[in-house]
């Protein structure tokens, strides 16, 4: 996703903090150019696990 202005292709933007429901994302951008207002809208498309606990503390934590 380029980090540009969709309207004037401006680089000068800004955004509120991201906000996070359920596996989508979005974020309100504007620009201070030409004034345009946009939602980036994120969806999450994958998980890594990068560190995985035991196998036996995995199952406790199921069972909860």
């Amino acid at each position: 996703m380029k980090n540009d202005c969709p309207c004037c292709g401006s680089a000068n933007i800004s955004g509120d903090s991201v906000e996070i429901l359920d596996s989508e994302a979005s974020q309100h951008i504007g620009c201070a150019d030409c004034a345009s207002e946009w939602l980036n809208v994120y969806v999450l498309s994958r998980r890594e696990v990068i560190v995985a606990p035991t196998l036996g503390h995995v199952a406790s934590m199921q069972r909860i």
